[in-house]
């Protein structure tokens, strides 16, 4: 049986190894600033970072599309937006892995003070 990660640790891959994407991100540690968690830890929320949790139910179905919200923040809208331009340049229609992804990308959210968040919700298909 799947784990109920297994298509967030791919989605996690392959924006971990997207140069255009890492560029544009902050670190924690030596690794680019992407986080997959519901809730960002007060010491990473200003930073420039992607943050991915699981929106839909996993399903017992051979082909099986689970949407992830990867969310895209920034200190700016235009940064924002920047990064999720290159997220969904990387991601959508990717296939890879026997996976594909298709995206959709929302208007930037003002959340703060220097915290912009543009989501992309992103669903992945299994076993193609």
């Amino acid at each position: 049986m799947a784990s109920l990660r297994d298509n967030g640790t791919q989605l996690y891959l392959w924006l971990k190894n997207d140069t255009d994407i890492t560029e544009l991100l902050d670190t924690i540690g030596s690794y680019p600033a992407i986080i997959m968690t519901k809730m960002v830890n007060e010491e990473y929320q200003d930073l420039t970072m992607l943050q991915i949790y699981r929106m839909s139910t996993i399903e017992a179905v051979d082909i099986n599309p689970v949407t992830y919200t990867i969310n895209c923040r920034a200190s700016t809208e235009l940064k924002a937006d920047t990064i999720a331009q290159a997220v969904y340049d990387s991601l959508n229609r990717k296939i890879a892995d026997n996976k594909m992804a298709k995206c959709m990308a929302y208007p930037c959210i003002y959340e703060d003070v220097n915290h912009y968040n543009t989501p992309i919700d992103v669903v992945m298909y299994n076993n193609l």
